[in-house]
């Protein structure tokens, strides 16, 4: 359902008397009834209730009966709220939060309560950035009405339990504007509203009242996402991670978690790295998950048929926490070397070596591991590990390394490349079809600032910031506009955006970063795009994420079919395939599949920071 809002110049007359500065409703006008800019006004058309109010309950003034039962649509909405925000401090003094504390929307106007079916006309201040905000609730009977009490603070639980059912962000100038929201069929905790703070009105009170401050979350400075499983490394080094369990992928348990209520925020534990051990950096493959720790060691959980987990077996590790900590002891690399940077395939790990040498582990199938001899596994058997293990001969020093499914890539010192393991595709870069257990030189012989490997593509961003693939293009993952084959040779790809700030592809899907937004591509298989559609595309097109975006990641080498972004200020939002909880949203519905599922998508809760 599409809400219409248009605002008109405000010396023309309008239908009803409402106006946002100086409503006479219970809720309060938050900035006061003056403000210097040219304001726009808003007519708005609420969608009409299904059925009328209960017969005979007219409900007097203050006695309104509010319904408590789960709106089953938003036929059942009898009553709609109103919030705008915007970036000036006055007009983001209120915020409202979720169940768990966690903040949902800031604002600086309440614009009112409107009933349903009713035209509502608004006035905001004409600014580059507006934010509406759209709550619905189930009234039974009686008038749309608040009695807000004098403490500011409002528990709208008991207003039947109100749901965040539509926001939109838009420029409104002084003249003709138009915006629209769509307002959702959607009634979950994922956007249930707990209550709501509001500043007061400004007034000449001697002793006026501090604007309270909404609960500080966790900041992500990155994440790994596996098959069905998601972590997150927090900006202190800790990690969280949630969805799939089995095999100990999510450190320290067996079941999933994530895909029911009171299982995030607080309730989902660190993962213990280790007395005082944090991370540097994550990675996640199929059911497993590794962390290089700050110390410059590594340690990997979870699913290990393939030896993956470098323990000299193929027992799974992480199922409890008494597996985790300092009785899961670091990998073996060699005597005396140490981790300078990691890349986890769908089952198999590489690392750079303090002296610069490379050394990898488990699965072995298309020769991966990059030895000379065609082994299946190295790692699953005791004597395997340390200085047992035989260095990829590169040629050069490397600089970054990463891993897809049965193939690995380098990126060296001079911009060049190399790459071994599975060749079907093409995804060596080297102009044939030929597999090779050893390193072999790509056709990117400079240039290069990254290398980034998906489970059977390979793509090198360049000075310019642009983006090179080769490899298979299943479902349009370069998103040059091309579909499907075998592209032997680097090929422009990532198309229209410029400059490339962050890439992440995988199986059947590609993001990425341009200034602050956020762009996929590919299958559009269980909303893994974030189109609000599953309709695929081949080139890149911008997420509705309603806000600025610093890193997005897919599930790369496996054939995960979820993504999720970090946002500028560290929250992450999650969409796509949902069946394990991976998303993180306590239900296990998909996300970004449906119109409109996008711009309702609230930040993952991943706890209160009491730091």
């Amino acid at each position: 359902m599409r809400l219409r809002m248009i605002a008109h110049e405000a010396t023309r007359a309008i239908s009803v008397s409402a106006r946002l500065s100086c409503l006479a409703i219970a809720l309060p006008v938050i900035s006061g009834c003056s403000d210097s800019r040219e304001p726009a006004r808003i007519t708005i058309e609420l969608p009409g209730k299904a059925a009328a109010l209960a017969a005979g309950k007219t409900g007097a003034p203050g006695e309104s009966q509010w319904s408590a039962s789960v709106p089953a649509s938003l036929g059942e909405i009898g009553c709609y709220a109103i919030f705008v925000g915007g970036p000036e401090a006055e007009m983001n003094g209120g915020f409202c939060k979720d169940a768990a504390g966690g903040l949902m929307m800031k604002f600086g106007r309440t614009a009112g309560l409107f009933s349903a079916g009713s035209t509502a006309v608004i006035e905001v201040p004409a600014g580059s950035d507006r934010r509406f905000y759209v709550l619905g609730f189930k009234l039974v009977a009686g008038r749309c009405e608040f009695v807000m009490p004098a403490s500011h603070e409002l528990t709208l639980a008991n207003y039947s339990s109100p749901y965040l059912v539509g926001q939109a962000s838009a420029s409104i100038q002084p003249g003709d504007n138009s915006i629209a929201i769509t307002l959702m069929d959607r009634f979950t905790d994922a956007n249930k509203v707990a209550d709501c703070s509001f500043m007061p009105a400004r007034n000449p009170s001697p002793s006026p009242s501090p604007a309270p401050t909404p609960t500080p979350r966790f900041a992500v400075a990155q994440m790994a996402l596996g098959q069905g499983h998601t972590c997150a490394q927090l900006t202190d080094g800790r990690v969280k991670c949630w969805g799939l369990g089995m095999s100990g992928a999510l450190g320290g348990a067996s079941q999933n978690l994530g895909d029911g209520p009171d299982e995030m925020g607080d309730a989902l534990p660190f993962v213990d790295l280790g007395t005082g051990r944090t991370a540097k950096s994550i990675g996640a493959g199929n059911n497993f998950t590794c962390a290089h720790l700050d110390n410059d060691t590594i340690k990997c959980w979870g699913a290990n048929t393939y030896g993956q987990l470098g323990r000299g077996n193929t027992s799974s590790y992480g199922l409890s926490p008494e597996q985790m900590g300092d009785a899961l002891s670091p990998i073996n690399i060699g005597t005396a070397r140490t981790v300078k940077q990691m890349a986890v395939g769908e089952s198999h790990v590489c690392v750079i070596r303090s002296d610069d040498s490379v050394v990898c582990w488990g699965k072995n199938g298309g020769g991966q591991l990059g030895i000379s001899t065609g082994t299946g596994m190295v790692g699953s058997m005791v004597g395997q590990m340390g200085d047992a293990m035989t260095s990829v001969e590169l040629w050069g020093a490397p600089v970054r390394i990463s891993a897809g499914l049965a193939h690995t890539c380098a990126l060296l010192a001079d911009g060049s490349s190399r790459c071994w393991g599975a060749n079907a595709y093409g995804q060596l870069g080297n102009g044939t079809t030929a597999g090779s257990f050893l390193p072999v030189t790509t056709m990117i012989a400079s240039g290069a600032t990254d290398v980034l490997v998906g489970r059977e593509a390979t793509c090198w961003r360049l000075f310019d910031m642009t983006v090179h693939c080769t490899g298979q293009n299943n479902a349009g993952v370069f998103g040059n506009g091309s579909v499907g084959g075998s592209v032997l040779t680097p090929m422009s790809a990532v198309v229209g955006l410029g400059a490339v700030h962050h890439l992440s592809i995988s199986h059947q899907h590609g993001c990425a970063v341009n200034d602050g937004s956020a762009f996929c591509w590919g299958s559009g298989f269980l909303g893994r795009t974030g189109l609000n559609s599953t309709t695929a595309t081949t080139v890149p097109v911008g997420v509705p994420l309603l806000g600025r975006v610093q890193k997005v990641f897919t599930p790369g080498a496996t054939t995960g079919g979820h993504t999720c972004a970090v946002f500028m200020d560290g929250q992450v939002k999650c969409w796509g395939d949902n069946t394990y909880g991976q998303l993180g949203y306590g239900d296990v519905v998909t996300q970004g599949d449906g119109a409109g599922e996008m711009e309702l998508l609230p930040f993952v809760n991943l706890g209160t920071n009491h730091n």
